[in-house]
């Protein structure tokens, strides 16, 4: 952190409490450095952002949902990454879509996915469960009323 924060930055701050620890913890950690320095319209931005409501915020920031505003998007990716929004991002590190079962990868695509089996020629899974072990002194027989 750079500079102090003045009135307008402590009061974004402090809508940053949400009442859910987890959206408290990473928008505050976040705010806190991001509004030292801050324009007005990063200001505005994020003031616009914490208007959202907390169902939609916490699906954005921790959950697998997509913020369909083009002006918030790159503020919950930043906040979901923790980058600054400023930073200039490369493109070719953005993660792309998987290609299908069968489809041939490309030397684009992760190691990770290139060394993951075929899950269509794996061994099919059973449902059997082992049999509990016994206690000692347990009668093994069916119980007799």
């Amino acid at each position: 952190m750079t500079g102090a924060l003045d009135s307008d930055a402590r009061r974004l701050l402090w809508r940053c409490r949400r009442g859910m620890k987890e959206l408290d913890l990473l928008l505050e950690r976040f705010a806190h450095p991001y509004l030292a320095d801050a324009p007005l319209a990063q200001r505005r931005l994020l003031a616009r952002l914490l208007d959202t409501p907390d169902p939609d915020l916490a699906d954005w920031l921790l959950g697998p949902g997509v913020c369909a505003d083009p002006e918030l998007a790159p503020l919950v990716a930043a906040i979901r990454g923790m980058v600054p929004p400023t930073a200039a991002l490369p493109t070719a590190a953005l993660p792309t879509a998987v290609p299908p079962t069968g489809a041939p990868l490309t030397a684009a695509a992760p190691a990770a996915a290139q060394a993951a089996p075929d899950p269509s020629t794996a061994a099919p899974r059973t449902a059997h469960r082992p049999a509990a072990p016994a206690l000692p002194g347990a009668a093994t027989g069916p119980a007799v009323a």
